[in-house]
């Protein structure tokens, strides 16, 4: 499912958007299940996560205002 605002944001073709009440296994089972590249942590502990999604080999960002720009020029 594409989402238009975000695709803007983010040059992707498919995204989705997990609840926010996901616990950390749900999480990294949603993101292993999805065959995704490249996840992006908005709520909670996004650097936290962010961080452990790099060491498992993914391409992972935390969004925030500060970056939200350079993400979108990469």
């Amino acid at each position: 499912m594409a989402l238009p605002k975000h695709q803007t944001l983010f040059s992707e073709e498919r995204g989705f958007v997990l609840s926010d009440h996901a616990d950390f296994f749900q999480l990294v089972q949603t993101i292993e299940e999805s065959g995704a590249e490249m996840v992006i942590f908005m709520h909670g502990y996004a650097e936290a996560m962010t961080q452990f999604a790099r060491k498992k080999g993914y391409e992972a960002y935390a969004w925030n205002k500060q970056n939200a720009r350079k993400m979108d020029t990469q």
